[in-house]
């Protein structure tokens, strides 16, 4: 019989949290790697979430939709989402710059072949999702 092991990485996979906005910081940018039906390329940002006992959870750049990852490239590059898209030209971001960075994730429940799971729906800059958070009224 197979022996399983699990890093406590691994086990904070299933940890699902609620929607929120919460502080990241990147770990890595993988390389392109091609997509699973081979019609494009996809890198994969791999972030830690603060105050969640070190919870990673990825977020996957296609190359076929570059335009749907403006506002985490915007906030990489430090830049508002609505400043890049009130003056749209050239948009470059130097990936080996972002492990380290930090930024707000806008972290929602989803689910992926019937498991609950996170994704990053939206980013800010660290600190605004949160204080943004903190003042709306429910």
């Amino acid at each position: 019989m197979p022996l399983l092991k699990l890093t406590p990485a691994d086990i904070l996979k299933s940890k699902v949290l609620e929607d929120s906005w919460y502080g990241l910081t990147c770990k890595s940018v993988s390389d392109w790697l091609p997509s699973a039906d081979k019609q494009s390329t996809n890198c994969t940002v791999k972030f830690i979430v603060e105050d969640s006992d070190g919870k990673e959870i990825d977020y996957v750049i296609n190359s076929k939709g570059m335009g749907f990852h403006t506002g985490l490239i915007a906030v990489m590059i430090g830049k508002s989402l609505q400043e890049v898209q009130k003056k749209p030209e050239l948009l470059e971001a130097d990936t080996d710059l972002w492990p380290g960075a930090k930024c707000d994730g806008h972290i929602v429940q989803d689910s992926y072949q019937g498991r609950a799971n996170n994704k990053i729906a939206a980013f800010l800059p660290y600190g605004k999702g949160r204080a943004q958070a903190a003042n709306s009224v429910y």
